[in-house]
């Protein structure tokens, strides 16, 4: 954490990590005050043993991105509520990070949330494969495609999935069914609902159990409650990333909203989900490969050799300017 002022946030985490045998540190190292602290740690985190680091921050919140932008190691930022802001511009700080830095951002003083994320992360020991949902209607092929290309630089599958209708659009068409096949009395309606439900529930538990070589789930659209709801319990195992999607055109001022709602409602909910930054398809794919890295060796290390891939491209463009090569 960058202060001791957020250790009350962020103390919401042990509770998580204790209960599942998981060892940890707590450490305050500031992005602002104590910059090379926070570069050492990054550097030799994953020497020092550790697979991932949940980074709270609030305000600017650079700490979470600064860290990833170091280390190889999946980071998860926890935005801390601010009271100029309200935590709002603690998330924007941390979510939308540039491609090839990804930090998974977890809601609004969720530190509870990333713990149980992280949890899920330290359990995908041996899976390779990445599931993408999305709805067709609102992200292209192509832009998936994105996805599956960055997966397979990694040695990674990806699995896409066009999202189906709706949970509760499923449970009220059954509804519908029964009333009129069997005009039973509402009691009886409703237990037989319930028993819909409970079977649906299960199914999805046991349908999730069986992947277990899948590293986690990303969700492409609009990323409303009842639809993450849904997410974690059809997924309990799995590490569920959301990525909120804008139209092609930003301008498009209803399509700005759209993504600024889905952000909002991911960030004031305690559910266990992490987002990408909008639109992130690369980092999506970065933030799945380093999940896979705490358990691969191989993986991990081609997650360092992009990152050098992307230092050696900035200094050769640093070079170029300093010779007053600019661009055309």
């Amino acid at each position: 954490m960058g202060s001791d002022s957020d250790f009350k946030v962020m103390a919401e985490a042990i509770p998580v990590l204790e209960e599942n045998n998981i060892a940890y540190d707590i450490r305050i190292t500031s992005a602002h005050r104590t910059p090379d602290v926070m570069a050492n740690f990054a550097k030799t985190a994953k020497a020092n043993g550790y697979d991932v680091i949940i980074a709270g921050a609030g305000g600017a919140a650079h700490l979470p991105g600064m860290t990833a932008s170091i280390t190889g190691v999946p980071v998860l930022g926890v935005p801390i509520r601010t009271r100029s802001m309200d935590g709002i511009d603690s998330v924007l700080s941390i979510l939308q990070m540039p491609a090839g830095i990804p930090v998974a951002t977890v809601g609004i003083n969720n530190a509870k949330g990333a713990a149980e994320l992280a949890v899920k992360m330290l359990n995908r020991a041996g899976a390779n494969t990445v599931q993408i949902r999305y709805d067709e209607e609102r992200v292209t092929r192509e832009e998936v495609d994105v996805i599956v290309n960055t997966l397979a630089l990694y040695g990674l599958q990806a699995e896409p999935v066009k999202r189906v209708e709706e949970q509760g659009a499923k449970e009220a068409e059954t509804a519908e069914k029964v009333q009129k096949t069997h005009k039973v009395r509402e009691s009886q309606d409703i237990q037989l609902i319930n028993e819909v439900r409970d079977a649906q529930k299960v199914q999805a538990v046991q349908e999730a159990e069986g992947n277990a070589n899948l590293v986690g789930v990303i969700n492409l659209g609009d990323n409303t409650l009842e639809e993450l709801d849904a997410l974690v319990r059809e997924t309990p195992h799995l590490p569920l990333l959301a990525m909120p999607i804008k139209g092609n055109v930003f301008a498009d001022f209803a399509e700005a909203q759209e993504s600024l709602r889905s952000i909002w409602r991911v960030s004031n909910n305690t559910l266990p989900i992490a987002m990408l930054a909008v639109n992130g398809f690369q980092n999506g794919g970065i933030m799945m490969a380093k999940i896979a890295g705490i358990h691969s060796p191989e993986i991990y290390q081609q997650v360092v050799e992009q990152k050098e891939l992307l230092r050696k491209q900035v200094i050769e463009k640093d070079a170029r300017f300093a010779n007053r090569e600019f661009p055309k």
